[in-house]
């Protein structure tokens, strides 16, 4: 909460100082490429235990950032068209203003296909066959449901053992706060044996949570339908490839492209790098991703897309969409490229 503040604060100085208004004919780059994870309706309880909510956005900010980027010039491209653009600068003068939703929940059906379709504006989902198919574990979502929903919460990473006392929402955050980045930073294998494990001293039906929050096949294919949908991919399992050996990285990314291809009937030309930062994915997983053909891949490095990033197309950056940051001035800043400028020591790419 507190690098929450400080951000929303370096934020506000750009934006009240006019500094990002001043540089935004600098830095804004060719554009820039949204990265969302659900749309859903406001809910009340938002000021308890939530820590998942950070990935969450209403169908009205939605809404509010395609007037937002489309008032300041912008055009809404598909994909497929902003890399076109990227790749010919000369065929379009206006910069792009990309939206991409990652995992492929139901709501961005539900409450995110509404707002695009209302404002004709593009949009690209990532799928994960392992969770469309529930094999998966959302694990982020699987903790914030067993220390939601209990007042003791006992797990064993790593040989360290947590027993930790979960009646308050203040103990929840407290323990959120523990495990959460611990699971994170877990080998991938140990990670999900863990949360199942969890799962089932816990009672939740894994394949259940999943089939509850994200959508099937079938509504995949119908969103496949909407001629503003691009459908990409987004691993196997979503695996954080970076820990994974190059053989089952290379193995995550085209299985799931290969399998979305044969569910779908449509090829597979874009990927996006479960998590995205740098962490999450570097060079040799750009190599990997340019070895399997993929037209581009997104991470979720910050920054807005500039012209060198034509010979990085496998390392895209993305701005977050997130319901820490849920005005639309935090976008207008972000948008400028001044926030990403600074973050990334004064310069335009980010990608070794």
């Amino acid at each position: 909460m507190a690098t929450a503040r400080l951000i929303k604060t370096g934020l506000d100085v750009l934006y009240f100082s006019g500094c990002a208004a001043l540089s935004r004919q600098a830095l804004r780059g060719r554009g820039t490429i949204f990265c969302l994870h659900h749309v859903l309706p406001a809910q009340n309880n938002r000021d308890l235990f939530s820590p998942n909510s950070q990935l969450e956005i209403t169908p009205q900010f939605l809404a509010e950032i395609i007037e937002l980027v489309r008032r300041r010039g912008y055009e809404t491209l598909s994909l497929s068209d902003a890399i076109s653009s990227l790749e010919k600068p000369a065929a379009r003068s206006k910069p792009f203003a990309v939206f991409t939703l990652d995992d492929g929940y139901k709501d961005n059906q539900v409450h995110g296909q509404p707002v695009f379709q209302k404002y004709n504006c593009p949009y690209t989902v990532f799928v994960v066959p392992g969770i469309v198919e529930g094999t998966t574990e959302l694990w982020w979502r699987v903790l914030e449901q067993i220390i939601s929903e209990n007042s003791l919460v006992a797990v064993s990473i790593s040989g360290q053992d947590f027993s930790l006392q979960t009646d308050t929402i203040s103990q929840k955050k407290s323990a959120w706060s523990v495990i959460y980045p611990i699971l994170r930073d877990a080998p991938e294998f140990e990670q999900r044996r863990i949360i199942r494990e969890m799962a089932e001293r816990y009672q939740i039906d894994l394949r259940a949570f999943c089939n509850n929050l994200a959508m099937n096949w079938t509504e995949i294919r119908t969103l496949a339908r909407d001629p503003l949908c691009t459908i990409g991919a987004h691993t196997l399992n979503h695996y954080l490839v970076a820990k994974l050996s190059p053989e089952d990285a290379k193995c995550e990314m085209q299985q799931s492209a290969a399998i979305i291809s044969l569910k779908l009937g449509m090829p597979v030309k874009f990927f996006a790098y479960p998590y995205g930062d740098e962490s999450a994915a570097g060079p040799r997983d750009f190599a990997i991703a340019k070895e399997l053909g993929f037209v581009a891949s997104l991470t979720t490095r910050k920054g807005v897309v500039t012209t060198a990033h034509v010979q990085h197309q496998q390392a895209l950056p993305r701005v977050m969409v997130s319901g820490r940051f849920n005005s639309i001035r935090y976008i207008d800043c972000l948008i400028s490229g001044a926030p990403t400028f600074l973050l990334n020591g004064f310069k335009t790419l980010n990608v070794t």
